[in-house]
C-alpha cells in the first residue's frame, strides 16, 4: 500500500532536526542536517493508519 505522509520537521535547541509522523506522532529520525531526515522518513512503519501496520514507501 502506497501512502503519502507529510512529515513535520522540528528544529531543536541543540542544533538537531527531528522528523515527526503526523499519523502516529512518533519521532522517525533525528539529524544535524534537515536533508538527512528523508531516509528515516522513507523507511518509517506507521502503526496508526486505519489500525494497520503500513510501510511508507
Amino acid at each position: 500500500m502506497m501512502v503519502e505522509i507529510k512529515f513535520s520537521h522540528r528544529y531543536n535547541p541543540d542544533g538537531t532536526w527531528q522528523s515527526i509522523c503526523p499519523e502516529c506522532y512518533r519521532t522517525v529520525g533525528e539529524s544535524r542536517e534537515e536533508a538527512d531526515l528523508e531516509r528515516a522518513e522513507s523507511i518509517h512503519v506507521c502503526l496508526s493508519l486505519n489500525g494497520r501496520m503500513v510501510r511508507i514507501d
